[in-house]
């Protein structure tokens, strides 16, 4: 249950319009600052795209065909999320949640992940990858890392 908690925070704390949350297992490279200073317009977050999908065909599939991302490369990894809180205030994000939670019961891999990029496809801001540069072993290092 706790994969939801970040679905929470725009709600959790009203006074903020804007947030960057950040998985525990990450490493920071460069000055958080300048993450948190990326301008995401009226898109609800920023996040980096999952690269590792592209080495997984059963969750291709799933992303294409149930959820209906496509490009399955839009989809992203939600392990580094710079909120606009108030958009997601603004645009009910915790309702929906509920209603497609209440509406569809079924286990996945990524819940939490999978209801972000349901819910918020077309207003997401696709932060360059060195933002998220998590280790896999089918892709090369990244050079200058921002955040592992």
């Amino acid at each position: 249950m706790s994969i939801f908690y970040r679905l929470f925070i725009p709600d959790l704390f009203p006074q903020y319009d804007k947030a960057v949350y950040l998985d525990a297992d990450t490493i920071i490279c460069d000055d958080i600052a300048n993450l948190y200073d990326t301008e995401i317009g009226e898109n609800m977050f920023a996040s980096c795209p999952d690269l590792s999908i592209r080495y997984m065909p059963l969750l291709q599939k799933y992303i294409k065909e149930c959820q209906g991302i496509l490009p399955a490369e839009k989809y992203i990894n939600n392990g580094v999320i710079v909120f606009n809180m108030k958009a997601f205030r603004d645009k009910h994000f915790v309702d929906k949640f509920y209603y497609l939670m209440d509406k569809y019961h079924f286990d996945n891999v990524d819940p939490d992940q999978a209801y972000m990029n349901e819910i918020c496809e077309d207003k997401i801001y696709h932060l360059p990858k060195e933002w998220d540069a998590m280790p896999n072993e089918s892709i090369p290092e990244f050079e200058n890392p921002k955040i592992v």
